[in-house]
């Protein structure tokens, strides 16, 4: 059935040669005109781009007609967003926007699948305090629940705590089924504590913690003097940012121990 769908709208997108820059720049004037016929070659021009990130990501319960589909919404609010005088192509503004409402569709589905009495649960153990939350037995006997539904309330909580719109989120895939959904969970509980804790920090001690340990979108650490040379500072100078910039990390996780109990 799969393959089936994925045929009909590569066939469908095929039949719309892609557009130069001029030919884009056109419709997208014409598009945020109202003109219908306009925003319809655009959508068909990029569909191929849908179905292209589409077919990467897996959901228990959505087939990939429903995730093209989402990706076509993407796609669309992309389209009236797009300044098209910035000189960037739309396909690399849109995909951004396509694997966004893909991911939130496959996010919304995934908070579904927790039973209404994990979400109940949940609420209660939103009223303890956060140091309870580093003590998922205390917290199983205080409330009289078995240990593995405290922990799944606690991914719950932890899950619905985050925007998935948060910078550095644009190449997660998560790939969420039965079997694999707590694991899944926690990779993108983790990315988003990641995420909040670089926020805490000024741009310039970001670029060197990242640089430092390798986090997106750096594959691999690089040394002080590597980065003291990209950054134009010495390699002190750098140590001493880094050093200074794991310290209010610190200070930032002591203050938000309930975010990693699940990791703990």
């Amino acid at each position: 059935m799969a393959q089936r769908i994925s045929s009909y709208y590569l066939s469908l997108s095929q039949k719309y040669p892609d557009l130069t820059k001029d030919e884009e720049r056109e419709l997208i004037k014409k598009a945020k005109s109202n003109n219908y016929e306009a925003f319809s070659k655009l959508v068909l021009s990029y569909l191929k781009l849908v179905v292209k990130i589409a077919q990467r990501y897996r959901s228990q319960n959505l087939t990939l007609d429903d995730l093209i589909c989402e990706g076509i919404t993407g796609l669309m609010e992309a389209i009236y967003k797009f300044d098209e005088n910035k000189g960037v192509r739309l396909a690399t503004y849109a995909a951004r926007r396509i694997k966004y409402r893909i991911r939130e569709a496959i996010f919304n589905e995934t908070l579904l699948n927790f039973p209404p009495k994990i979400q109940k649960l949940a609420k209660k153990i939103r009223k303890e305090t956060s140091e309870l939350f580093l003590q998922p037995e205390k917290l199983a006997e205080k409330l009289k629940v078995q240990l593995d539904e405290v922990k799944e309330a606690i991914d719950f909580l932890n899950l619905t705590r985050f925007d998935l719109e948060t910078e550095g989120t644009s190449e997660e895939n998560p790939i969420i089924t039965y079997d694999s959904q707590n694991i899944q969970l926690k990779k993108i509980v983790l990315k988003k504590i990641i995420n909040e804790c670089l926020s805490y920090l000024s741009e310039k001690e970001r670029i060197i913690i990242k640089k430092a340990f390798g986090l997106t979108p750096y594959k691999d650490s690089e040394s002080l003097t590597k980065i003291g040379k990209d950054l134009k500072l010495s390699r002190e100078r750098v140590r001493q940012i880094r050093n200074e910039a794991l310290k209010k990390l610190r200070r930032y996780l002591i203050k938000r121990l309930d975010l990693l109990s699940p990791f703990l």
